[in-house]
């Protein structure tokens, strides 16, 4: 009798096993599939600018506006953003055309379809590039923010190669970790314009899109916990006048170029405040201008 139940445990285990490796299986050939689907991106013709003020204008873009080198870092010689092993390693690899980064292997056009359609060299998708955001950035910025990059001094640093861990994977499939801003993107798209600058509400809203302001409070800007956060950051909050309806413009500022709350509260290290201190007042007016138009929602409501 005890043989008897013995195997019947074990047939049971064995099947559970099997149902495990089966669904493993399948969790790793789905997310693969997506991982690996390549993109064809047809790149227009953009020559790079030389002068200093384009030169100029690519920096300003990378530290105040884009933000580029909260990723990649100050020099652009890259960094691991996350290194988790169930989530997996999210890795912003060295721009600079050094041995040991990848900017002496991109032509102009690898730049672009990086930045605008999240898309590598090969076709894949490249993981956690915000192209969904900076798909916005106009002509005139993205080569200026190109031609900025590849000024850059070579920096030997090497950084490790980004990979998708067994719980990101899951995620990914189950649409709650959207990673791949490839799959999200209007590829035919090839040209973008901007207002002119000004403080005004067009050029106020081209900001935001070219910041990738959206990434975090979402796109109506009611804010709520960010999907590609980890679960304990705080969430992201809400910028309609619904939520900023006690705001001033000075306070605007402070939370801009000081990194604090109208209460004088210091605010989460997850808002950018750093990058944004650079912004010109011109610009973080604009802002202003533009956040007071859209419409007002409550806390969350995406």
């Amino acid at each position: 009798m005890a043989g008897k139940v013995l195997r019947r445990v074990g047939i049971g285990l064995g099947v559970v096993v099997g149902l495990v490796v089966v669904l493993v299986a399948g969790v790793y050939v789905a997310s693969n599939a997506r991982l690996h689907k390549t993109y064809s991106v047809e790149i227009p013709s953009l020559p790079l600018p030389t002068d200093p003020a384009s030169l100029a204008r690519g920096e300003h873009l990378a530290r105040a506006i884009a933000k580029c080198v909260d990723c990649h870092g100050e020099m652009l010689e890259g960094n691991v953003v996350a290194d988790n092993p169930a989530l997996g390693r999210f890795a912003a690899p060295n721009l600079t055309a050094a041995p040991t980064g990848v900017g002496a292997s991109l032509r102009d056009g690898d730049w672009f379809r990086a930045i605008r359609h999240g898309v590598a060299p090969g076709g894949r998708p490249l993981l956690l590039m915000p192209a969904d955001l900076y798909t916005h950035i106009s002509d005139s910025d993205l080569v200026a923010l190109v031609a900025w990059a590849r000024s850059r001094p070579l920096v030997e640093h090497a950084v490790p190669p980004s990979r998708l861990g067994p719980l990101g994977r899951v995620l990914l499939l189950a649409g709650k970790f959207p990673i791949l801003a490839a799959e999200s993107i209007d590829h035919a798209v090839q040209h973008v314009s901007a207002p002119p600058a000004g403080v005004t509400r067009e050029y106020g809203r081209y900001l935001t899109l070219a910041g990738g302001c959206a990434g975090c409070h979402g796109p109506g800007f009611s804010g709520g916990p960010v999907p590609t956060f980890p679960p304990d950051a705080p969430p992201a909050a809400n910028l309609t006048p619904a939520g900023i309806s006690g705001w001033t413009e000075a306070m605007f500022f402070a939370a801009l170029r000081e990194g604090k709350d109208p209460s004088g509260r210091v605010l989460s290290e997850w808002m950018p405040w750093k990058a944004t201190a650079k912004m010109t007042d011109e610009e973080i007016r604009a802002v202003w201008i533009y956040l007071q138009t859209v419409p007002s929602r409550q806390f969350g409501n995406r």
